[in-house]
């Protein structure tokens, strides 16, 4: 059998998986357990799907208001009509984001 390392002394640079942020851990800290995502990474992962599903849900309700009463078919001005209101929609949810 092979002598295990000894314990680091100085601290270490970590970077988590999901969000990417860096954390610098003491070396008491190393061997407390295996690796897991922290709890705010799975909160910011549900913040961002809030955000996503919310514009999805304005830019078509943005676009059914633009697009009302007009034949909905495959042609330049539908596809305008939708994307200016997803692009409505991102405004929004960025002015919200940075109101709250």
């Amino acid at each position: 059998m092979q002598e295990p390392e000894p314990r680091p002394t100085s601290r270490l640079l970590v970077t988590c998986s999901c969000c990417w942020k860096a954390f610098l851990y003491r070396p008491e800290h190393f061997f407390n357990g295996s690796p897991a995502p922290s709890p705010e990474c799975h909160r910011q992962a549900r913040a961002e799907a809030r955000a996503e599903s919310t514009k999805l849900i304005a830019a078509a309700v943005i676009a059914a208001i633009r697009l009302n009463k007009e034949k909905i078919e495959n042609s330049p001005a539908v596809h305008s009509k939708v994307a200016e209101s997803l692009k409505l929609a991102e405004m929004i949810v960025s002015k919200m984001k940075n109101l709250g």
